[in-house]
């Protein structure tokens, strides 16, 4: 067996497990916005099909082959970093801010593979105005009971 068709029996075998993830963050993102009276228009999720994670992996390949700068070869599933992703759409620039703090305080970021996309427009400029962050569970709550399969 090849590393891809490891890599896509482990997420096969995973499944359920990504989809029970996707369910509870999403929850925890609401709850937390709204405890904190952080007002936004839409929180969305989705855990990755097999058919998009295997496309992704032939497309990673063919940039590894290529030589494309800060490529990683996945190994591993844990090397993929966006298997399951959550979009929380502001009505607001100023409240992405807001959203960006609550995200640093309840998770571990991962600042290597995260980008502020704001940052890449000048102030006059107009344009996609993003945070993108590679988050884990924060230790706090992976030693919850709710958290501990995760």
């Amino acid at each position: 067996m090849n590393v891809e068709e490891k890599i896509l029996k482990e997420f096969d075998n995973k499944y359920n497990l990504y989809m029970q993830l996707e369910t509870k963050i999403s929850t925890l993102i609401k709850y937390l916005l709204d405890k904190n009276n952080i007002a936004v228009h839409n929180v969305d999720h989705r855990t990755k099909k097999i058919e998009s994670l295997s496309k992704k992996i032939e497309r990673n390949k063919t940039r590894v082959i290529y030589g494309e700068k800060d490529v990683i070869e996945y190994k591993t599933l844990t090397d993929i970093t966006d298997i399951t992703g959550f979009r929380i759409i502001t009505y607001l620039e100023s409240t992405i801010d807001q959203v960006s703090e609550l995200i640093k305080e309840e998770f571990n970021i991962d600042v290597e593979n995260s980008v502020d996309k704001k940052m890449l427009l000048a102030e006059n400029q107009f344009g996609y105005r993003s945070v993108h962050y590679i988050v884990t569970i924060n230790k706090a709550k992976i030693n919850l009971p709710e958290y501990a399969d995760f």
